[in-house]
């Protein structure tokens, strides 16, 4: 039996993220099966993964083409899935009216396009009347919302500070400061959960760094990822753990374990490569890397 076919198994069986995992091997050696694509694409909408349940659908409709309308519809309706997912119902409700357009009877399409509801049309409006205009300017302006920063420990924050110096925050003052000026502008104060999603646009230059930074962090300071683990940061984690010589791998061990228990884990697993798994775990006997 074949990769595809042990993939269609594990998904009838309701093992979407081995599914996946099956049919990323099969894409591996078959990369140009828009089919493949389509099924995977499968799997992360049951798992709520929109946005890779999106790229696949792309990637399978700009293998196709026009050349299968069939396996267009299907494609074409996994993708409005997935944009509806994402909240992006226009461009939903385009790809489930494309589905119509291969297959004029597709009752899922007409469910979500229903679902979704008509377009209506709005005229544009350049100018507000008069009367209304001394209205909106006079309205006070409320105050954004402050969201709390993930809470980091003084090692961790000492890292970021000398890995980003920009993100320095600057003791309190004994006096008010001067107001700016209208011609100044604050620089951005970056978060420390803002700077983790900027480590993979590091240049090679600083990217030792930033190995050193992370393999450093403890079980605490991942706490940030308690909604999700973010899986370009994972691949990163497991890059450092790779290519740094002096960690320490009870730590590293027990801030795998603490991110194996956040949503998403095993799913942005299933996505990195083999081979760097096999690097950390041979580095790191007994790490939880599924």
């Amino acid at each position: 039996m074949g990769l595809k076919e042990d993939g269609n198994h594990a998904y009838a069986a309701g093992e979407y993220v081995r599914a996946a995992k099956l049919y990323r091997d099969a894409l591996a050696a078959d990369p140009n099966n828009a089919v493949l694509y389509s099924n995977r694409c499968q799997c992360f909408l049951k798992l709520k993964d929109y946005n890779r349940a999106y790229k696949d659908a792309v990637a399978g409709i700009n293998l196709i083409g026009d050349h299968d309308d069939k396996l267009a519809a299907k494609l074409y309706f996994r993708k409005g899935m997935a944009l509806k997912g994402l909240g992006d119902v226009a461009k939903a409700r385009y790809c489930f009216n494309k589905v119509l357009n291969y297959d004029a009877t597709n009752t899922d399409a007409k469910t979500q396009m229903a679902q979704l509801g008509a377009s209506v049309e709005v005229e544009a409006v350049t100018q507000l009347p008069q009367e209304f205009a001394s209205m909106v300017t006079n309205e006070p302006t409320k105050a954004k919302p402050v969201t709390p920063e993930p809470v980091v420990s003084k090692s961790a924050q000492a890292e970021i500070d000398a890995l980003f110096p920009s993100s320095k925050s600057s003791k309190k003052e004994t006096q008010q400061p001067p107001k700016p000026s209208s011609t100044q502008t604050d620089s951005p104060q970056l978060n420390p959960l803002q700077l983790l999603t900027q480590l993979r646009r590091l240049s090679p230059e600083e990217k030792s760094r930033a190995y050193r930074y992370v393999v450093s962090l403890t079980p605490t300071d991942l706490d940030m990822f308690k909604s999700g683990v973010d899986s370009n940061f994972l691949e990163f984690y497991l890059e450092a753990i790779a290519n740094t010589t002096d960690i320490d791998p009870q730590l590293v061990a027990q801030c795998l374990a603490t991110l194996s228990k956040f949503p998403r884990y095993s799913l942005s697993m299933t996505m990195v490569d083999p081979k760097l798994r096999q690097a950390v775990q041979s580095k790191v006997p007994g790490a939880r890397l599924d």
